[in-house]
C-alpha cells in the first residue's frame, strides 16, 4: 500500500515539473478561440461571355453585415477546381432585390396580443419596417423592391419596382386579414422567390440577376405548422437561386416568449444563410434597426472578373475568401456560351477547273463567322488532300497558292480554323476542283555544225537541248543528260542546256547522239528523249592511213590481191592446159546437172519470240553473225521492246553451232535464266531461251525437209 502511494506521489511531482516548463500550454488551453469574421460567402450571379467570366459575390459577417474593403489577395478563384489566373476584384454597390413577406393575419391585429411597441403587432410592422423601406439613405436607383402579404391566403402581391417608397406605403396600408386556418407561410415565401428568380418580365429578370437577392419575412409566428417536405422545398428553391431568407419575429410585451412557430422562422433563416431577429420589448428597437441596416448593407458586393477558356457546357466556379485566419467559400454552376468559330471556303468554288499558267497562283479565300457573337483572332489553315499548303490569320483569310508539282486531277481543299481563345478547331466543308495535269517536257537536240568532223586535239561538238512543255507550264528541269548511243557523255543542269562534247578521244565512225530531259516537278514521269542526231568522226589522213594498215582486214585484202596477181601470172603461162581442163570440167558439170538430183531442202535455224511484244515473230540465223536490237540502223533484226537497247545482242555462227554475245546492253541479256557478261561469247544450243527487256526468244533448229525428185524436161 505504501509503495503505491509513493509511486502516485512521484508521478504527480513529475507532471507538475513538466507543466511548469510549459507555461504557454495552460495559457493556450484557457485562451478562447477568436471568432471567424466571415459568416457567409454567396455567389449571387455569374455572367459567362466568350473569353471572360464575371461573378457578383456577397461576403457577410456572422451578424449579416457586409465585410467591406477586403483586399484582392483575400480572394481565391477556381474554375472547375483549377486556379483562375488574372482575376480582378472590385468592391461595388451592385444593388439589392428585396421582397418583404408580411403576415397580416388576425393575430397581428387588435384581436391578437399587443405589440412590443404599439397596440397591435401590425402597427409594430408599420413602426419598424415601413421607415426602413422609406429611408432614402439606405437605397439607390439600382435597387428593386416588392412585397407579398399572407393571412388565410397569399395576398396582396406587389411586383418588383425601383420605388422603395411605394412599397413602403403598400406595407403601411396593409390591413388585417382573416384568421389563418391553413399553412400559408411557405406559399408566400415561394411567391416571393418566384418574383426574384422567375419574374414574368424578361427585363426585370435581366436587371435582378446580378443583384443581392433577399427576402425579409415579418410574422408573429402564429400560423399553421408547415409540412417538412414543403419546408425543404422552399429552402432548396432559395438556395438554388442564391436567395437568403431573413426573419423578423414580432412578439408581444405581454408575453415572455415567442410562439412555437417562431422557431420555424429562425430555421428558414439559418438554412439559407440569412439572419433572424425578434422584437419582443421596446428595448429591442435599436437592435432591430441595426438588423435591418445590416440587411440593407448587403447591396454592396465584390465583382470578380477573370479571363476564361471554358469550353461550351456546365462549369463550377468556387470563390474562397480568407480573413482573420479563417476562410469561407461559395460555389455556383454556370454555363459557358463559348462556341467554336466556323469557316467556309468562298474561293475557289466547288467544281471549278483550275489550269496551270506561268506566274499565276490560285486565289483561296474563306469567310469566318462567330456563333457566340464574340469576334476574336483565329488562324485558318488550308489543306489540300489532307496536306497543309498554307495559313492565314487576318480577314479575308486569303492564300495565293502555287500548284507547282502538285499532280493534276480532282483535288480536295478544306480549311481548318483554330480558336485563339479555347484552342479548339473546326473544319469547313470540302471544296473539290479539277487541276490540269502535268505532262512530261519534250526535248529536241540542236546541233549546228558539219555532220562529219575530223578528230584532233581540242575538237568539240556543241550540243544544245531545246525544251518545250506540252502542258504550257514552263518550269525548271532537274537535268538534261546527253548520250552517245547508250553511253552518257555529259549533263547540263541549267538553261540553256548546252554540252561541248570533247571529240579528242571519240572513236572513228558514225555516232548517234541523243538528249534526255528530267522534270524536276513530275519526278514520276519517264525521262523524255530527243530524236537521234548523227555525227561522223573522221581521222586525220596520216592517222587514217596508219589505222588502215593496223587493221587485219587490210592485210587480208593485200594478201588476196597478191595471190590473184600470182594466179593470173600462172594462168597466163599454163593457159592451154587450163582451157582443156575447163572444157572437160564443163562437160562434167553438164552431165551432172542433167541427171536426177537429190537436193536437201534448207533447214535454217531461227529465233522465235515466245512472249512479249511481237510474239510469234521469227528471225532466221542465215548470216555468219546476226545483230539484234531496237535500232534498225545498227542491227540486222529489230525487236520492238522499249527495254531493249539500240544494239542489244548478237548471234554468231561458229563451226555449225551458235554463240550468244551481249553488246554492252543497258538492261543485260539473260540466257536460260542466268545473265551473261558483256562481249563474252556463250554457247547457244538449240532450245535455249533468251530474255532481253520484256521479250523471251527461243532458238529453234528445224528438221530437214524430205528429198524432192527434179525431172529434166
Amino acid at each position: 500500500m505504501k509503495s503505491r502511494l509513493v509511486k502516485a506521489v512521484c508521478l504527480m511531482i513529475v507532471a507538475l515539473c513538466l507543466f511548469s516548463r510549459l507555461p504557454g500550454v495552460a495559457a493556450a488551453a484557457s485562451r478562447p478561440q477568436a471568432a471567424c469574421p466571415i459568416g457567409t460567402v454567396l455567389i449571387n450571379y455569374v455572367e459567362a461571355t466568350p473569353g471572360a467570366v464575371s461573378a457578383w459575390v456577397s461576403v457577410a459577417g456572422p451578424d449579416g453585415s457586409v465585410l467591406r474593403d477586403l483586399p484582392a489577395d483575400a480572394f481565391e478563384v477556381a474554375e472547375d477546381e483549377r486556379a483562375a489566373p488574372g482575376a480582378s476584384v472590385a468592391q461595388e454597390r451592385a444593388g439589392m432585390a428585396l421582397v418583404v413577406v408580411v403576415d397580416h393575419g388576425t393575430s397581428m391585429g387588435p384581436s391578437g396580443a399587443p405589440g412590443a411597441l404599439t397596440g397591435t403587432r401590425l402597427d409594430d410592422v408599420r413602426e419598424i419596417v415601413t421607415p426602413f423601406l422609406w429611408d432614402d439613405a439606405l437605397w439607390q436607383g439600382n435597387d428593386w423592391f416588392g412585397a407579398v402579404g399572407f393571412s388565410d391566403a397569399v395576398e396582396p402581391v406587389w411586383d418588383l419596382i425601383h420605388d422603395h417608397v411605394a412599397i413602403g406605403n403598400h406595407v403601411y396600408e396593409m390591413e388585417v386579414g382573416p384568421p389563418i386556418r391553413r399553412a400559408v407561410l411557405l406559399d408566400a415565401v415561394r411567391q416571393a422567390i418566384a418574383l426574384l428568380s422567375a419574374n414574368p418580365s424578361a427585363d426585370v429578370r435581366r436587371a435582378v440577376a446580378p443583384l443581392r437577392k433577399v427576402i425579409l419575412i415579418v410574422s408573429d409566428g402564429v400560423f399553421m405548422k408547415e409540412e417538412t417536405g414543403a419546408v425543404t422545398d422552399a429552402v432548396r428553391r432559395a438556395v438554388e437561386n442564391k436567395i437568403t431568407l431573413n426573419s423578423l419575429a414580432i412578439g408581444s410585451r405581454s408575453r415572455s416568449r415567442l410562439p412555437m412557430r417562431a422557431n420555424d422562422l429562425e430555421g428558414l433563416a439559418k438554412q439559407t444563410g440569412g439572419q433572424f431577429m425578434a422584437l419582443t420589448r421596446p428595448e429591442d428597437r435599436d437592435a432591430v434597426n441595426q438588423f435591418l441596416a445590416r440587411l440593407a448593407s448587403q447591396s454592396t458586393q465584390y465583382v470578380i472578373r477573370y479571363p476564361s477558356r471554358a469550353d461550351p457546357g456546365q462549369h463550377l466556379l468556387r470563390v474562397t475568401v480568407r480573413a482573420g485566419g479563417c476562410s469561407r467559400e461559395g460555389t455556383i454552376s454556370f454555363v459557358s456560351t463559348t462556341r467554336t468559330p466556323q469557316v467556309a471556303i468562298t474561293a475557289p468554288l466547288d467544281g471549278t477547273s483550275v489550269r496551270r499558267r506561268p506566274g499565276e497562283r490560285l486565289h483561296i479565300e474563306s469567310a469566318v463567322t462567330f456563333p457566340d457573337g464574340y469576334s476574336r483572332p483565329v488562324t485558318v489553315t488550308y489543306l489540300l488532300d489532307q496536306q497543309i499548303i498554307g495559313q492565314a490569320d487576318v480577314a479575308p483569310f486569303a492564300l495565293e497558292w502555287d500548284p507547282g508539282a502538285t499532280p493534276g486531277g480532282t483535288r480536295r481543299l478544306t480549311a481548318e480554323i483554330t480558336d485563339s481563345l479555347t484552342g479548339k478547331t473546326g473544319e469547313s466543308a470540302p471544296v473539290m476542283f479539277d487541276l490540269s495535269p502535268l505532262q512530261a517536257p519534250q526535248v529536241a537536240l540542236k546541233y549546228v555544225g558539219p555532220t562529219a568532223i575530223e578528230r584532233r586535239p581540242g575538237a568539240t561538238a556543241r550540243l544544245e537541248a531545246v525544251i518545250s512543255f506540252p502542258d504550257e507550264y514552263p518550269r525548271p528541269l532537274a537535268k538534261v543528260v546527253f548520250y552517245d548511243g547508250d553511253r552518257e557523255i555529259g549533263v547540263a543542269t541549267s538553261d540553256p542546256f548546252v554540252l561541248d562534247w570533247d571529240l579528242s578521244t571519240v572513236s572513228e565512225g558514225e555516232h548517234l547522239v541523243t538528249a534526255e530531259a528530267w522534270d524536276s516537278f513530275a519526278t514520276g514521269f519517264p525521262a523524255a528523249r530527243s530524236p537521234r542526231q548523227s555525227i561522223r568522226i573522221l581521222l586525220p589522213p596520216l592517222e587514217s592511213f596508219l589505222a588502215l594498215l593496223a587493221r587485219p582486214a587490210t592485210w587480208v585484202i593485200l594478201v588476196e590481191a597478191l595471190g590473184v596477181l600470182v594466179l593470173f601470172v600462172l594462168l597466163f603461162r599454163v593457159r592451154r592446159q587450163v582451157a582443156s581442163g575447163v572444157s572437160r570440167a564443163t562437160r562434167t558439170v553438164v552431165r551432172t546437172i542433167t541427171r536426177p538430183l537429190q537436193p536437201v531442202s534448207p533447214a535454217v535455224p531461227y529465233l522465235e519470240i515466245k512472249s512479249g511484244p511481237g510474239v510469234g515473230t521469227r528471225y532466221p540465223l542465215s548470216r555468219v553473225e546476226t545483230c539484234f536490237g531496237r535500232d534498225k540502223d545498227r542491227c540486222d533484226e529489230v525487236i520492238n521492246d522499249l527495254h531493249v537497247s539500240g544494239k542489244h545482242f548478237s548471234v554468231r555462227n561458229v563451226g555449225g553451232g551458235f554463240v550468244l554475245i551481249d553488246e554492252n546492253s543497258r538492261n543485260g541479256t539473260i540466257l536460260n535464266g542466268s545473265p551473261i557478261s558483256p562481249q563474252v561469247p556463250v554457247a547457244l544450243p538449240p532450245g535455249s531461251r533468251i530474255r532481253v527487256g520484256m521479250t523471251d526468244l527461243e532458238l529453234v533448229q528445224p528438221r530437214a525437209a524430205p528429198p524432192t525428185q527434179v525431172v529434166t524436161p
